[in-house]
């Protein structure tokens, strides 16, 4: 290296030092002015939180009523809905009631017959009785006993086979017993 080179690198390396310090200081004081501004923005900040915190109070509050006054309208409609769907059942409910009382009225009703004994006949003593006068020709094919509807056939026997068993009535014709048999009408 020549002494030209060397000056001019010590000059260099002095004004570098220099440059250095003067911006290190130059740094250090915007760095405080910055701090300064962060600390007085936070001061502004900082006071106004109170009045903040009271609008955000406010607009809770508000938002707060117009719900409930919503919740309330609704629990009225609701209560209202309710009141008339129990009004339209009591409402069906009485009309099936009257008319079922009006087909009550109507209805001929059915009453068992009695025994001409004056005690109870058992089950069995009964049904031997009608099967017998349903076969002779001179009862009907049911019976009634201890309120209850019952045929008078054996188990396993068809009504066939016991409409074949059933004799003719007196002056009952064949062809009228047919006709009965398939046409319609008991037999």
């Amino acid at each position: 290296m020549t002494d030209e080179q060397i000056i001019t690198k010590e000059k260099i390396m002095a004004t570098t030092k220099e440059e250095r310090e003067k911006k290190r200081k130059q740094t250090a004081k915007e760095r405080e002015q910055k701090q300064a501004r962060i600390l007085k923005k936070s001061e502004r900040w900082l006071k106004g939180i109170p009045s903040r915190m009271k609008a955000r109070d406010e607009k809770l509050k508000a938002d707060r009523s117009t719900r409930d006054a919503k919740r309330k309208s609704q629990s009225e409609r609701t209560k209202a809905r309710i009141a008339a769907t129990e009004k339209r059942r009591a409402d069906a409910k009485a009309a099936k009631a009257a008319k079922a009382a009006k087909a009550a009225k109507a209805a001929k009703v059915v009453k068992t017959p009695k025994t001409t004994t004056t005690e109870d006949k058992s089950f069995g003593a009964k049904f031997k009785e009608k099967r017998a006068d349903y076969l002779k020709g001179k009862g009907p094919k049911t019976f009634y006993w201890d309120g209850k509807e019952y045929h008078t056939r054996w188990k396993g026997e068809s009504s066939e086979e016991q409409s074949a068993k059933r004799k003719k009535a007196d002056g009952e014709d064949y062809q009228k017993f047919v006709s009965r048999k398939y046409g319609g009408g008991k037999v």
